[in-house]
């Protein structure tokens, strides 16, 4: 306890020395400006090495490689710092020392980067080449006998570091080996190293567009500010790298989930089109090209958006998609499976709802091991009242998928139909979907509808409501129609018992087991997916705003994941699956990471606002406008008015366009924190969406 308060007492004392340094510098006094700041500066390195050394001889297997890195790390930073502050003498120009100092940073970070960690060889070789390779490049530029390009070095840089001390502190977090409360405090550091961020990438994006000359010329007050936040900020994410297990109680807040988000989102964004603009400014020919793809991408989209419209107008008459025929396999061939955690309140009503309506069905109840909410024991009652009916199978693996890999084994029909706890059907769901599977011989699984079952209860859920209205009638409805391309969408579906075997199950790995699983089949065996839009399931919608944002996390991250590892799988087999299935998969994995190209909005502003975007016809600009700004509203509208299964209102259809728009900023800001997530590493969890009862004018809503 007292080394820890002696340690954290130095190294408050290294902040402040460091930080008076810079202020000392900014007012003017260089020379006490730079001995504070290399005093400061050197003693905030040597907690970072101590809190580096502690892990490394924490860590059995690596100890001796990272006390090796350590100590040549050590010696070349001190070198760096040495020589970049004039304690080495030297006749250096002042942007070889600056350089030299900023190398040594990036010493220190590749040695905590090396560390082995649970972030994926994808997103580490992103942060990398995104922050080392903008301080590289940055680095030749600055140098005399490169380029030279000063404002280009401080852009890049300005990109640069944040990202690759971001990266490290990632690294540090998944190498820490202490208990829950440190596993707190270091939430509540990165935190603050996200505000500090937040705070000085903007000012220093102001030093760098101002110019070095005008930077160093600190008698304007707004100068001053900018380049003093820009040398402070700096100086506190470097010294959270060194920062002690215990945090300050003033920054419990950052521990909620919705305020980490905000900042996760803030940091990608400022991160991002600080990114996109140094790029802009420093190859301008590039700008042209980035705006004609975001372009291009954005017409597709809608082109995309347009055609459900078209394609939804041309489909079957309602009258004939209704005739339901009689299967020829008997209802008995179908187990229903439906997996449940901490969801007692959903199952107190769905599941008698569905023993009652499918009476002829066995059904297999999946209730995961660590629920505590009385769900085991409602299903064991409900065992004991249909012994002959329900057989339960514990879920002991922590996740939807496990639990269902575990529980196919007991199924001993043809065919298993897959629900969630908050769903429920009716047998016409079962009839048309055993029909599909008798017509088409190919199909492995036929995904069902899901519907709001209470879609008008208030604003929020007639906001949920509206979108999965136009994802589960018109998108998901042309993707299978047209593409060949349907997917399993999670439940509400009715398998052929062999298909997830001849896969070997679910993949407990991903957040989204669906699509993942959907996706090896197509590329694994011949099975296809097929959509109906009239097999109809009722679900319940989340509870609340977090446990929406929580739910589109899941599913974000989910599809994020599966972009990563099976997206040029899918590009390199369009011979075997062909070339619809494949471009249409590849559209859909590249929707579920395309915020951060779909918001470049602020570089794009400050590039046209510096007088550097090139001139564009007014005519064009506007043409383009009436394109792309109408879609969405039209397509929500679209599906609002024609939906045959939720009835709608003058002024549910008023809401509907206010709600399309809506849909465009939530989606963007729930990739852009799915997308941080990822990047860090950050333990993906199976966790439930937050519903409860809902009780109106007699109705009752499982939510």
């Amino acid at each position: 306890m007292v080394k820890e308060q002696l340690y954290k007492v130095l190294w408050s004392a290294a902040i402040a020395t460091t930080v008076i340094g810079v202020i000392s510098f900014v007012a003017n006094r260089v020379s006490l400006g730079i001995t504070l700041v290399a005093v400061g500066g050197s003693s905030l390195t040597l907690s970072v090495i101590w809190t580096e050394i502690q892990l490394a001889l924490a860590d059995r297997d690596n100890s001796t490689r990272q006390l090796v890195l350590l100590s040549g790390e050590a010696a070349l930073f001190m070198i760096a710092v040495a020589f970049s502050t004039n304690t080495i003498p030297s006749e250096a120009s002042t942007s070889v020392r600056i350089v030299t100092l900023v190398l040594g940073l990036q010493v220190l970070g590749l040695t905590i980067q090396s560390s082995p960690a649970t972030i994926s060889r994808t997103a580490q070789l992103t942060i990398l080449a995104a922050g080392h390779g903008s301080i590289l490049v940055g680095s030749v530029l600055a140098l005399p006998f490169g380029p030279t390009n000063p404002t280009g070095t401080l852009l890049l840089y300005t990109v640069g570091i944040p990202t690759v001390i971001l990266h490290a502190f990632w690294i540090r977090t998944y190498r820490s080996t202490a208990d829950s409360v440190s596993q707190t405090g270091i939430q509540r550091w990165e935190g603050m190293l996200l505000i500090v961020i937040i705070v000085g990438v903007p000012s220093a994006l102001y030093v760098s567009l101002i110019g070095p000359e005008s930077a160093l010329d600190l008698n304007s007050t707004v100068v001053s500010v900018a380049t003093a936040t820009t040398g402070v900020t700096t100086t506190l994410a470097f010294a959270t790298l060194g920062a002690p297990q215990s945090s300050p109680r003033t920054a419990r807040p950052l521990e909620r989930h919705l305020v980490a988000a905000s900042l996760h989102i803030f940091v990608t964004l400022i991160l991002v089109n600080t990114a996109v603009f140094t790029i802009f400014l420093i190859v301008p020919p590039l700008s042209i090209w980035i705006l004609a793809g975001v372009l291009i991408l954005l017409l597709i989209g809608v082109s995309v958006n347009y055609s459900m419209i078209i394609h939804e107008q041309r489909s079957t008459q309602p009258d004939e998609k209704k005739e339901i025929p009689v299967p020829q396999n008997p209802i008995s061939a179908v187990t229903v499976v439906i997996t449940a955690f901490d969801e007692a309140s959903v199952l107190t009503e769905t599941l008698q709802e569905n023993l009652d309506t499918l009476e002829e069905l066995p059904f297999v109840l999946v209730p995961a091991e660590r629920s505590t909410d009385g769900t085991i024991e409602l299903i064991e009652e409900t065992q004991e009242v249909y012994p002959n009916r329900v057989r339960i199978v514990k879920g002991t693996t922590g996740s939807k998928a496990g639990d269902l890999n575990h529980a196919w084994q007991y199924i001993e029909t043809p065919y298993a139909l897959v629900l969630d706890a908050d769903e429920t059907i009716d047998i016409k769901f079962v009839r048309r979907g055993l029909v599909q599977l008798e017509r088409h011989p190919s199909a492995g699984v036929v995904q069902g509808r899901k519907v709001s079952a209470l879609p008008a209860y208030d604003a929020f859920r007639r906001f949920v409501t509206i979108e999965r209205q136009h994802s589960t009638l018109i998108d998901h409805s042309l993707v299978d129609d047209i593409f060949d391309a349907g997917h399993f969408a999670g439940s509400s579906a009715i398998f052929r018992r062999e298909v997830p075997m001849d896969v070997t199950g679910f993949d407990p790995s991903y957040l989204t087991e669906d699509i993942e699983l959907t996706i090896r089949l197509y590329l694994q065996t011949d099975w296809n997916v097929i959509y109906d839009t009239q097999m109809i399931a009722r679900e319940i919608s989340p509870q609340n705003w977090d446990a929406l944002f929580r739910q589109r996390e899941r599913w974000a991250r989910g599809w994020a994941q599966v972009a990563v590892q099976h997206g040029g799988e899918i590009l390199r087999s369009w011979r075997h699956i062909g070339g619809k299935k494949a471009g249409a998969l590849s559209w859909l994995l590249f929707t579920a990471v395309s915020a951060p190209i779909f918001t470049i909005l602020p570089a794009l502003s400050l590039h046209w606002y510096l007088g550097l975007a090139p001139q564009t016809s007014p005519t064009v600009a506007v043409v383009i406008a009436l394109v792309l700004l109408p879609e969405r509203g039209i397509s929500f509208l679209y599906t609002a008015i024609r939906d045959p299964v939720v009835e709608t209102s003058a002024g549910r259809v008023v809401e509907a366009l206010l709600f399309a728009y809506t849909w465009i900023l939530f989606t963007w800001l729930v990739q852009l924190h799915s997308l941080y997530l990822e990047l860090s590493g950050t333990e993906g969890v199976w966790h439930r969406t937050t519903k409860g009862i809902i009780e109106s004018e007699g109705t009752q809503e499982s939510q």
